[in-house]
């Protein structure tokens, strides 16, 4: 979205594209886990783990150790707007307008995810959003979770896909 220059087909596979407005009552509890965790050693859940590569990604700070990024709730729950507003810049929904000109110049935009993954709705919500701005896109639900076809997925559609859209220049 940002590197139309660099980027000419983008895919999404399972990608839990989320409303910013409902994203923290959503994932509150995760993330309020993930403002607990001491280290890297104890057990995490996988949501646990996107939420702290998010905060390194979204909200870097390398004196925060050992994730070294700042997450938009503190241990009670508590909003941290400064944080949050961090993370917005990265909330696809809301910077849909400023790249919408980036996303056209995409050869190809597609994304897929499963029924029953649980970010099924906000993928289908995210393809309306899409359509409603022009932007030419392929969004595909299909019956399976958010990780049980992804092999499968890999090798039917994405690299097809890939292999039909990447743009090749000497």
């Amino acid at each position: 979205m940002k590197h139309p220059d660099v980027f000419s087909a983008v895919y999404a596979l399972s990608g839990t594209l989320e409303y910013a407005e409902t994203f923290l009552d959503i994932r509150r509890d995760e993330i309020i886990e993930a403002s607990l965790v001491p280290s890297w050693n104890t057990f995490l859940s996988p949501y646990v783990k996107v939420h702290l590569a998010r905060a390194m990604a979204f909200a870097p700070n390398p004196a925060l150790s050992p994730f070294m990024g700042e997450l938009p709730l503190d241990e009670n729950g508590t909003r941290i707007d400064s944080t949050w507003q961090k993370w917005l810049e990265h909330d696809l929904y809301s910077r849909l307008g400023d790249y919408s000109d980036n996303l056209n110049l995409l050869n190809a935009v597609c994304f897929d995810c499963g029924f029953d993954d649980r970010a099924s709705i906000s993928n289908v919500n995210f393809s309306g959003a899409l359509s409603s701005m022009g932007i030419d896109h392929v969004f595909e639900a299909y019956d399976g979770d958010h990780l049980n076809k992804i092999p499968e997925r890999m090798a039917t559609k994405v690299l097809p896909f890939f292999s039909e859209n990447l743009s090749h220049s000497k």
